[in-house]
């Protein structure tokens, strides 16, 4: 069996676009999908993120996946979209990280190995069906629309998901391994 072709982003995603199966994606450096546009990404697609930021913008440690027009991440139980580190150990990526985006979603989506799986700012997102593991924190939510159903959080070091601001529907999700979920009083 033939392995899938690589390709390397960083920078901006200024259209519409489209990931498929048929080549690994591989964010080197930031990675901006500006406002008004989308990026859709099919299932069984492989998204592998650099542990260091090779261009050293924004945070310079670390490289992030930053949504300020809308990601459509549609995976499928057998095909599911993989959100990870490119190599094991060693420093997370940032994260899925929101600000001010479009109505946003991810099914049977996996993240791993990053500070954040989503920080969300100002953004409306549904999550469904997506599995969450070895991160930092799973969700961080702020001034937030969000939906999170029939998800699963494991093993993160803080906490599974933080909400601060935001009017959520949580429902049929399972945290399980050193996580708990944090929620705010006010």
């Amino acid at each position: 069996q033939l392995l899938p072709e690589t390709t390397y982003y960083w920078g901006e995603i200024a259209q519409n676009t489209s990931w498929d199966n048929k080549s690994v994606r591989f964010i080197i450096g930031d990675l901006t999908i500006l406002p008004g546009t989308y990026l859709e990404v099919k299932p069984g697609t492989k998204i592998y993120i650099a542990e260091s930021d090779s261009f050293k913008t924004g945070n310079i440690n670390r490289v992030e996946f930053i949504i300020k027009g809308q990601i459509k991440a549609q995976g499928t139980s057998s095909a599911p979209i993989t959100f990870s580190l490119s190599a094991s150990g060693g420093q997370k990526w940032q994260g899925l990280i929101l600000e001010n985006a479009d109505s946003s979603y991810l099914n049977n989506c996996q993240i791993s190995n990053a500070y954040y799986g989503i920080k969300s700012d100002s953004s409306t997102i549904i999550i469904d069906s997506c599995q969450f593991f070895s991160n930092n924190q799973a969700l961080n939510l702020n001034y937030t629309q969000a939906e999170i159903n029939n998800s699963h959080f494991y093993n993160h070091l803080y906490t599974a998901i933080e909400i601060n601001y935001s009017a959520s529907k949580i429902v049929n999700n399972k945290a399980v391994s050193y996580t708990h979920l944090t929620l705010p009083t006010n």
